[in-house]
């Protein structure tokens, strides 16, 4: 049984702690053999949120490149591992990037 974003599995809600930041960046991922693309669609400090193919089921460790600012090489993202999986849409926690990178993410949000 699928529980509804912003539910508990006994039908109450659950108290965000972290701010969502909606966005629409192009990503491309890499788990193991699988290459999907797709697009960020929110980012919190907690966790991504992508619609496009899952790469696997939660636990699957991914790479992904971003392309959040114009002209410019994609933000690199060397791990992060699938947190939940819905139809066409997916939820990463970032386990390891660049600090130059991931600063040059905030600058697109």
């Amino acid at each position: 049984m699928k529980t509804p974003v912003g539910e508990a599995p006994t039908g109450r809600f659950l108290m965000r702690t972290h701010h969502r930041f909606s966005v629409c960046f192009p990503v491309s991922y890499r788990g193991g053999p699988f290459l999907g693309h797709g697009t960020v669609e929110n980012i919190s400090a907690r966790g991504w949120k992508i619609k496009g193919v899952s790469p696997g089921e939660v636990g699957t460790q991914i790479s992904m490149h971003i392309d959040c600012i114009e002209h410019e090489p994609p933000v690199r993202i060397s791990s992060a591992r699938v947190q939940w999986v819905r139809e066409r849409a997916f939820g990463v926690a970032i386990e390891e990037g660049d600090p130059f990178e991931l600063m040059r993410l905030k600058e697109c949000i």
